[in-house]
């Protein structure tokens, strides 16, 4: 098994033989644990190894750039938070962030990435996605619960 410098408790979930993923979590943040997944190819031909290398190099950017793409995500977030929930939420959409909790990172071998964010109450404690091509472009926001 591959090992890494940043994420612990890595272990294989194999309950999905066609799409394998290494799981883990990241202790980086004083608040909470924040889990990880790396999900590997159909074909099982994955360099585990250099993918967790390739992963771990994009955690970094994105704990770095985290703050600028929730702020940049915030007129998208509150679209979809008022289609949902209509006029409900008085405040900005920037103040709708403090609403948010990172909770999952998805890491895919392609190079994209998926932000996983638990809601509030606010939110009808519904998580919020973002989806993110290799140049870390969001590409996605949706809800789900």
């Amino acid at each position: 098994m591959p090992q890494s410098q940043i994420f612990a408790q890595l272990v294989w979930d194999n309950e999905l033989p066609d799409w394998p993923s290494l799981n883990g979590i990241y202790r980086g943040r004083p608040e909470k644990e924040i889990e990880v997944a790396l999900v590997g190819d159909s074909e099982m031909t994955l360099d585990w190894a250099d993918f967790l290398q390739r992963c771990e190099e994009t955690w970094h950017l994105l704990l770095i750039h985290e703050g600028q793409i929730l702020r940049e995500t915030a007129p998208k977030i509150y679209q979809k938070h008022q289609a949902y929930f209509g006029g409900r939420w008085k405040r900005t959409p920037e103040d709708l962030l403090s609403e948010l909790s990172l909770r999952l990172v998805c890491f895919y071998t392609d190079g994209s990435a998926h932000l996983w964010y638990k809601g509030t109450a606010a939110f009808n404690n519904l998580d919020v996605d973002l989806g993110f091509d290799f140049d870390l472009r969001v590409t996605e926001v949706r809800f789900d619960g």
